[in-house]
């Protein structure tokens, strides 16, 4: 410990700096109802006096820490960090000091873990930058499996990011870079319905407060999408729905007598979000649906598929619409545009093209042409193009 000040008399102590050598440090987190059972009212007369502290700089070299959650859902929750190492600055009671985190630490399993930002007390914004390696998405998704019953594996995971918090806002994630390696889903018939072998995405921004998603790039390669349809009409996606839910459905099902049910909307609850995304790419990948209900056997295959999307907006509250360049904007947002390209059944190819432009005079533009060519007896070709120019009025009409 270097320089330090105590005052007993005043109940302060102030020290210039402390080292910390493998220190060991366990955490649990107790449930509201147990942290009701010790809490007992305090009077005046039991009240402490306040014992004023300040650390101004706490070095942590080859640390521990162990951190248990028994009532997080969807099990217990057990993270384990070792060979933590940083430097922590505005340890203090003081609620108006920040106090300033850098950080480095390894999880049991070897994820990397590094955050760097700070911490504030009392009503302030927490904001810290965050970054991950070597972690696997397989790992976690555990999380996600109650919610979307399937066996994971791989995805390989580094990832990024910014992460504001606290005061009179929302969590918010901003400017977060993510790359995952080859990953797969399969449902419980053990169908690999989803697959791929590579996805990146940069510059993700989330906020709760506004409900809005933003997406710069998102990039798959090899993406794999299967679904089918037995005999007895059943469809596959139906087997990542959780058994509770499932149950739950049919017993819902079995009652001959339906019964009028009044929804009252929670306009709060029910607000929209917006997803903005930049540019989608997909590359040679595969989306195939199978049908084996009779009298309608079908099976369809894009192979090869290429697809590359700008500049959209996906309002959960409306339809699919272009970025918009902004109210206060006279100048001519970017147009939207999807280009596909795929073969079908190795058969025959589908190229297509299709583009929404969009400006402040409240003219709308949609254009889609394309080509198809299918080999079943003979070789045929079709070509088509449609051209659509939408001009709506804003406010009454003056004569």
């Amino acid at each position: 410990m270097d320089a330090f000040e105590l005052r007993p008399l005043e109940r302060q102590f102030k020290a210039e700096g402390v080292a910390l050598t493998r220190p060991v440090v366990n955490l649990v987190r107790h449930s509201a109802s147990a942290v009701k059972v010790i809490q007992r009212t305090v009077t005046a007369k039991e009240a402490p006096v306040q014992f004023d502290w300040r650390l101004g700089e706490v070095k942590v070299s080859d640390g521990q820490v162990a951190y248990q959650d028994p009532a997080f859902l969807p099990r217990a929750l057990t993270v384990s960090l070792k060979s933590v190492n940083g430097v922590i600055n505005g340890l203090s009671t003081d609620s108006n000091i920040f106090t300033e985190v850098k950080v480095s630490a390894q999880t049991e399993r070897g994820e990397a873990v590094k955050v760097d930002g700070q911490f504030s007390k009392v009503g302030g914004r927490s904001k810290l930058a965050w970054d991950v390696d070597k972690a696997s998405l397989s790992d976690w998704w555990w999380l996600v499996e109650p919610y979307l019953v399937s066996t994971s594996k791989g995805g390989a995971t580094k990832a990024s990011g910014h992460v504001g918090f606290g005061g009179d806002r929302p969590a918010s994630l901003e400017q977060v870079q993510a790359s995952v390696g080859e990953f797969k889903l399969k449902s419980r018939s053990g169908l690999e319905w989803l697959k791929f072998a590579s996805l990146k995405f940069s510059d993700l921004r989330l906020d709760l407060e506004t409900r809005t998603l933003g997406l710069n790039r998102i990039e798959a390669q090899k993406l794999q999408f299967i679904a089918k349809r037995n005999a007895q009409n059943d469809f596959s996606f139906q087997e990542l729905v959780p058994e509770v839910a499932t149950k739950a459905a049919s017993k819902a099902a079995s009652k001959s007598a339906p019964k009028t049910v009044t929804i009252r909307e929670n306009k709060a609850a029910t607000a929209p979000w917006t997803i903005r995304v930049d540019e989608l790419k997909l590359d040679r990948s595969l989306f195939a649906l199978s049908d084996d209900l009779k009298g309608r056997d079908t099976d369809l295959k894009f192979e090869d598929l290429k697809l590359l999307a700008k500049n959209f907006h996906l309002n959960t509250g409306a339809s699919f619409i272009a970025k918009s360049a902004g109210p206060a904007s006279n100048i001519k947002a970017p147009a939207s545009s999807i280009e596909l390209a795929a073969s079908l059944n190795q058969k025959g190819r589908i190229n297509c093209g299709a583009r929404y432009s969009f400006n402040q005079s409240k003219q709308t533009s949609i254009s889609i042409c394309g080509t198809l060519m299918y080999y079943r007896s003979r070789l045929t070709s079709r070509l088509f193009s449609m051209h659509l120019l939408l001009r709506a009025r804003s406010g009454p009409r003056v004569n």
